[in-house]
């Protein structure tokens, strides 16, 4: 391999993003050589415009290309052209490359969200938010703060249905909570020890419509005086049932 003329071709702005990925895959062992970060960069930018998975397994086991690439999937442009190539390229993408004109594209392209779906997704209030328009029980897989009153509230009016198969991030999130026991008194048993409030169980227990049963309801509303005197006035013999401070 020439590298000076390699270099020039590199720099010139003619050369094509699918001329750029044969180089690579041809010279993959030889490009550390030319001691540029700085061009091989601008050299795999090209490539990545044409096939960004492709790039991504052939430079896989050499750490130089590989921590660069890793780079470009912060970058917003590469990873536009990345989900219109493959929208499943969108679990590459990460912190700023996560627009919404990324994550938009990807999912007009077809890309599904799904339990496999990137950390980096699940944690982004504006993914999260198309993920639960596309099928409300997407809301399971959010995590953390992005389970927003926004993203919780556009997934119930989608047609999410609580139950004790909802996810550990939901069953903690008290705003989560409070829209369960509105939609049904009885996700009361589901809710977390974290999550519990006042509110939420006053909802509930508001409607009159809120069934105790001891074989549904956690330990926690087991010890919750408000909903114990509730269980009983049911039926006394829910006294059995009470535990603790309650």
């Amino acid at each position: 391999m020439n590298i000076t003329k390699l270099i020039k071709k590199i720099t010139m702005s003619t050369m094509s993003n699918e001329k750029a990925l044969k180089i690579i895959i041809r010279n993959i062992d030889d490009l550390e050589s030319l001691g540029d970060t700085d061009t091989i960069t601008k050299l795999i930018t090209k490539a990545a415009k044409k096939d960004f998975k492709r790039l991504k397994s052939e430079c896989f086991h050499n750490s130089l290309l590989n921590n660069i690439i890793s780079q470009l999937k912060r970058d917003p442009k590469v990873m536009l052209y990345a989900v219109k190539q493959d929208p499943n390229n969108l679990n590459y993408a990460k912190g700023e490359a996560l627009t919404e004109d990324v994550i938009k594209t990807a999912i007009d392209s077809g890309y599904k969200f799904n339990d496999s779906s990137s950390h980096y997704l699940l944690n982004n209030p504006i993914a999260m938010l198309y993920a639960v328009k596309q099928d409300p029980n997407n809301l399971n897989y959010a995590l953390g703060e992005v389970l927003t009153e926004e993203v919780i509230k556009t997934a119930i009016d989608s047609g999410y249905k609580f139950n004790d198969s909802s996810s550990y991030d939901l069953l903690n999130n008290p705003i989560a909570m409070l829209y369960a026991v509105k939609q049904d008194p009885n996700n009361l048993n589901y809710v977390s020890g974290k999550a519990l409030t006042d509110e939420i169980i006053d909802t509930a227990l508001s409607t009159g419509k809120y069934v105790f049963d001891a074989k549904e309801t956690s330990y926690t509303l087991k010890q919750n005086p408000k909903v114990m005197m509730y269980a009983v006035k049911q039926d006394p013999n829910n006294l059995n049932y009470v535990s603790g401070k309650a």
